[in-house]
């Protein structure tokens, strides 16, 4: 063995001398135009124990070379790896080394190892940040004091003493590593993924959100290269939420899982609408079984289809987690009873994941018996301290077996938001849910609409809130109930006393116009109201009675001192107020509290709208006014824009898109349109002087279920212009179909509803659209 390395260093200096044109070789033949890190002449012990001579260079793409003299000559790469493929380097001499790759070993010998050694450390630091220790390079130095300096290389990982030097930049590093990857998967970094990172990260945004990259949605040639992408942020400590909507893309899914398999900083994750087998969703639960210490807290997965095996496997993924979930959001997952109840039990039995959960959103599922039992089970002994909101709207539940669940429980939880719509509540279940209600000193906000309720229950229920004194700026739905078969003779009393319910919806409840004067006389009393919606309640027929009720409307706009916000919407059609709208507008001279008005779709005409125009003139408070399907023409338009120089308040106004494409003719619709365009001209010069109206209809704050602002609705509709799209929410060209019969129609209650086979789809309720498309649409891009 001593004669054999005794002839390899007497021939070391020969070949060192002979070759002296390898840094040129390696330059243009190895490294392509790159650049050399570290190049030097070693001694390498092959498998066979045999001792060579190998030039070692270390590239700046994280590259690790062994090249070696031929019989003829020339030089030859014997070994190539890239430093992601190294899973352990062991020194324990400070001339010998051992770098393990995975498939290969290269055994060094040399004066001083420390240069190689140090050069391997800084290049692997750059672009191995927040790495951890299952997938980090396993260091063995010994003795570790002979190399100064101790550093971090990254979370749970213990790095040799060395003097690591990198600059992360401002994504912690996400940049060098996607450009390792990229080197080792042998492509070039995509600029639409650098400059995403470059952009996010120079706005101090840790949201990564994969819809917005330019290519996403395509996977052919002209698609993004994701997998560099995908595998650097299996590790960077930057980015603590990975969202993506509605990109079509399975490998993505599959991606983002991959990458929850290991990351351990991430705290939320979106995944909605991507049309992924439930076998992609399958294998996030088993993600999660495999990285128990993630660091998620917030999960929606709304829109995909989960069969009973991923529903089990995502449960069985959230019982062994090691952290609690804060937001838990599954709507609309067509999941079948067997399936809600495989999931619930993950979280049943599962210690940590709801010890601080506060919302739990199944909505749009069919929960069933089966599914509605475990929810009440766990519900009974939930322990969280901050669980504030539960939305299980068209679950299919059992609503009494629910509110029991929550009464018995003795944590007292802090509920806030509570949405059983689409579920039967009728008299046989009103006793637990006025129950809880009385019980309660949290709930903001009630959503029991489509429901199929009569009066009586919702007068109790009304009644269970007014009566609270705990209770305090309560908004309350109940829309698209039949309240109003039975007269609504209870309800009139129960709002008159009201003083803590300040957003009442009452859509579309079947009240008869003589019983809704009724109502409305008597909410003249009440004190606490601000914002009422009777919407799509003005069914026509006698004449004399729909003016005797827009002159209740009118009174009670002039009169009560709190309501800022009323929404008397029709439907274009045979629940529309008509003529006597002009009723309605002509009490805006009296200059009330009102500052937000909607009278979509009420057929109101040019009489309607002078008598609006006159009022303008001197009405100071009213912000914003929702008017298309009225129609309109240019008479009335003309009429309102020559008030309009005197009005300084009206900041928002939507164009009447339908009245305007109505007109006949090219030139009268030209005309039009040049009319509406100073109207706008108008409200734009009111709109900088006082600011952007903040709607408190069809914007809520954060605690709110409707989180549509009009500057959002603005954004996400990108017009050009003021004219290009009717921005009124509440018209019925926002419907998916023809408005039907405010009476609740028996079929949103058949068998059909709901599909008992688990792999069958869910079908929703037929909504009748209004603000419950606001909502959703507000809840799809995250809002809330």
């Amino acid at each position: 063995m001593q004669r054999q390395l005794n002839r390899v260093d007497e021939n070391f200096f020969a070949v060192r001398n002979v070759l002296t044109d390898a840094t040129a070789y390696v330059q243009q033949e190895v490294l392509k135009g790159g650049s050399a890190l570290y190049m030097k002449w070693v001694t390498k012990r092959n498998c066979n124990n045999v001792f060579q001579n190998r030039l070692i260079v270390v590239s700046n793409d994280y590259r690790i070379y062994s090249l070696k003299k031929t019989l003829v000559g020339k030089m030859a790469v014997q070994r190539e790896g890239h430093l992601f493929d190294i899973t352990q380097i062991t020194s324990s001499e400070p001339n010998k080394m051992v770098i393990r790759f995975q498939g290969f070993d290269i055994d060094i010998t040399e004066t001083s190892v420390g240069d190689l050694l140090q050069t391997i450390a800084n290049e692997y630091h750059k672009i191995s940040n927040g790495f951890s220790k299952k997938v980090s390079i396993d260091w063995s130095i010994i003795p570790n004091t002979r190399l100064p300096t101790p550093q971090s290389f990254g979370k749970s990982v213990t790095s040799p003493r060395l003097n690591l030097i990198a600059d992360f930049g401002p994504s912690k590093g996400l940049l060098n590593t996607y450009e390792a990857w990229c080197g080792y998967l042998n492509v070039k970094p995509q600029p639409a993924v650098t400059s995403y990172i470059n952009d996010r990260t120079s706005n101090g945004s840790t949201d990564f959100v994969f819809s917005d990259l330019t290519g996403i949605d395509s996977d052919g040639s002209n698609g993004l290269m994701l997998r560099p992408l995908f595998l650097s942020l299996r590790s960077n400590p930057y980015f603590r939420s990975l969202r993506c909507n509605h990109v079509r893309r399975e490998e993505i899914v599959l991606s983002v899982v991959n990458i929850m398999a290991a990351n351990q900083y991430v705290n939320k994750l979106e995944l909605i609408e991507m049309g992924a087998s439930s076998d992609a969703f399958a294998a996030l639960g088993h993600s999660l079984v495999n990285n128990p210490d993630h660091s998620l807290d917030e999960i929606n997965l709304s829109g995909n289809k989960f069969s009973s095996k991923a529903a089990k496997a995502l449960g069985d993924g959230l019982q062994h987690t090691n952290r609690s979930l804060v937001r838990f959001i599954l709507a609309g997952c067509s999941m079948s009873p067997k399936a809600s109840q495989l999931l619930l039990s993950g979280l049943s039995y599962g210690r940590e994941v709801t010890k601080f959960l506060t919302t739990l959103d199944l909505s749009n599922n069919n929960l069933g018996e089966t599914g509605c039992t475990e929810l009440s089970s766990w519900l009974g002994r939930l322990t969280s301290q901050t669980f504030n909101s539960i939305n299980l709207m068209n679950t299919k539940v059992d609503v009494g077996q629910i509110f029991r669940a929550l009464v018995n429980n003795t944590n007292k939880m802090p509920i806030s938001y509570l949405n059983l719509s689409g579920n039967l509540v009728d008299d046989s279940v009103v006793y637990s849910v006025t129950k809880f209600i009385s019980d309660s000193s949290t709930l903001k906000h009630i959503i029991f609409s489509h429901c199929k309720m009569k009066s009586l229950t919702g007068s109790l229920i009304i009644k269970s809130v007014t009566t609270n004194v705990k209770l305090r700026d309560v908004s309350l739905d109940i829309s698209f109930n039949p309240i109003g078969v039975d007269r609504a003779v209870p309800i009139a009393p129960a709002l008159s006393e009201n003083q803590n319910i300040t957003r009442l919806y009452m859509q579309n409840c079947s009240f008869q116009k003589k019983h809704l004067s009724k109502m409305i006389d008597g909410l003249i009393s009440n004190r606490g109201l601000e914002l009422l919606d009777l919407s799509w309640n003005f069914r026509q027929g006698t004449a004399s009675k729909m003016t005797s009720l827009c002159q209740s409307i009118a009174t009670l706009i002039r009169q009560h001192p709190t309501i800022r916000h009323l929404a008397i919407a029709g439907d274009n059609g045979r629940h529309s107020i008509g003529k006597d709208l002009a009723t309605i507008a002509t009490v805006l001279a009296a200059n009330p509290q009102l500052e937000e008005l909607v009278l979509t779709g009420n057929r109101g005409g040019d009489n309607f709208v002078l008598a609006l125009a006159e009022a303008m003139r001197s009405n100071t408070r009213l912000k914003a006014l929702y008017w298309d399907y009225n129609g309109i023409t240019c008479m009335g338009w003309t009429a309102l824009s020559n008030a309009m120089t005197q009005n300084k308040t009206l900041s928002y106004l939507p164009t009447p898109q339908h009245d305007l494409e109505s007109l006949s003719g090219d030139r009268e619709i030209e005309r039009g349109r040049d009319i509406l365009d100073k109207i706008q001209s108008q409200i734009k010069q009111n709109e900088y002087s006082i600011g952007i109206f903040s709607s408190a209809y069809f914007a809520y704050n954060s605690e709110s279920h409707m989180m549509t602002t009009l500057q959002q609705q603005k954004s996400r509709d990108k017009l050009p212009s003021s004219h290009q799209v009717s921005h009124d929410p509440m018209s019925p060209n926002q419907q998916a179909e023809p408005w039907s019969d405010p009476v609740l129609s028996d079929n949103v209650w058949s068998d059909n509803v709901w599909s008992d086979n688990e792999d069958q789809n869910y079908h929703e309720h037929d909504y009748h659209q209004g603000y419950q498309e606001e909502y959703q649409e507000g809840y799809d891009q995250g809002y809330y």
